[in-house]
């Protein structure tokens, strides 16, 4: 355990000396289990992640360290006012072409707030199920696809037919094609899209977030509380019981919640970004 803390602080670094937003991530035991999994199931071929849990529960920032890790391509779209079907079709031909043509192993990464129009995930399902989306490809495009493959298809000794150029095209892309879906389950819409897209169920490997147990709160707490210069000159027994003042904060309010659900059937969710955003609200109040 303590060289794969080592290990994976040293991939953090890397990530944030790369990326323009960087990441501070605790690795408790739960965060290394989600990571390892994620990381497990991207590196398979055809490997595909469907992440549950609410929002802020850290699915992003572990796959983004996931496909640092794995040194895949990131990829997602960005949804812009006038984004449809058409262009989200034209950014998922530029991934499809280049996980086939190049052999490129690309992470897709798509959440629930991606979803702009419900054909979004009628052509993810199509493509966790077959590989391919109906009439994505114009005549021009197939002529493209086979010239290029030409080049891989004789390093292969396989005859440069059209046929061929297209076959080993299509199992390049589904083997290095990988999905991350993220979905919450805090509404009756996540069941409806399972029933509806089937392929989001069969075709994936499911990860389940839950809650953070004591031990990530009081892990988190410290490494946050730490960092301030304030609390660095106190006695040392206060940032302990700041700690535990936090995690107690949070525990009880989840408790409330629960209670408040089963009185009044109303859901308010206690995620950990919440409980991130109250020790960030304290130490600026400090």
């Amino acid at each position: 355990m303590v060289s794969l803390h080592k290990m994976l602080n040293e991939f953090l670094d890397d990530y944030n000396t790369v990326q323009k937003n960087t990441m501070n991530l605790v690795f408790f035991s739960d965060a290394i289990d989600h990571l390892s999994r994620v990381a497990r199931i991207l590196a398979q071929p055809r490997g595909s992640a469907l992440l549950v849990g609410v929002g802020g529960s850290g699915r992003q920032s572990l796959t983004n360290l996931a496909c640092e890790i794995l040194e895949y391509k990131k990829f997602s779209i960005t949804v812009t006012k006038g984004y449809g079907p058409s262009e989200f079709r034209e950014d998922l031909k530029t991934i499809m072409y280049e996980a086939g043509v190049t052999g490129t192993p690309i992470a897709f990464c798509f959440s629930e707030t991606h979803i702009v129009h419900p054909s979004f995930l009628e052509d993810i399902n199509s493509l966790l199920s077959d590989g391919t989306i109906p009439n994505i490809w114009q005549p021009e495009d197939k002529i493209r696809i086979v010239e290029n493959m030409r080049k891989v298809l004789k390093g292969l000794r396989v005859v440069e037919t059209s046929a061929n150029c297209m076959k080993y095209f299509q199992q390049r892309l589904r083997d290095n094609l990988h999905m991350v879906i993220s979905l919450s389950p805090a509404s009756e819409a996540f069941r409806a899209k399972l029933r509806d897209y089937p392929a989001l169920l069969n075709c994936v490997t499911i990860d389940w977030y839950s809650d953070w147990p004591s031990d990530a709160l009081r892990a988190v707490a410290t490494r946050l509380l730490s960092t301030t210069k304030l609390l660095k000159d106190t006695p040392t027994e206060t940032p302990g019981a700041l700690v535990d003042a936090c995690v107690l904060v949070h525990k009880t309010v989840a408790e409330t919640a629960a209670e408040f659900l089963s009185t009044m059937r109303r859901h308010v969710y206690i995620t950990p970004k919440t409980f991130l955003d109250s020790i960030s609200l304290y130490l600026v109040l400090l």
